[in-house]
């Protein structure tokens, strides 16, 4: 399981729809992203930095998947997040 601390980019505004989607600017880079519901769940927990096992635990809590199909799809959500650069990672 993957150690490290995830964080906001600071450099990423951020407006949240009236559906609750997330629309993002990432400043630095100029472009345009959108989080849907689970996207947009995660991204509110983390106002502070959280490890990826403290994002399972609560969405394990929150939902009726199994941890392991909550991890999985947790883990998809955060790489594809770090490689656009919306969320870092730290020791």
């Amino acid at each position: 399981m993957i150690k490290y601390k995830l964080s906001r980019n600071d450099s990423v505004l951020v407006s949240t729809m009236p559906n609750g989607e997330k629309m993002m600017l990432d400043i630095d880079q100029g472009k345009y992203f959108a989080l849907n519901g689970i996207g947009s769940l995660i991204w509110d927990e983390l106002t502070e930095p959280r490890t990826v096992n403290e994002l399972v635990e609560i969405f394990t809590a929150r939902s009726d998947a199994d941890r392991n199909t909550v991890e999985s799809d947790i883990n998809e959500f955060i790489e594809q997040m770090k490689t656009k650069k919306l969320l870092l990672a730290a020791e």
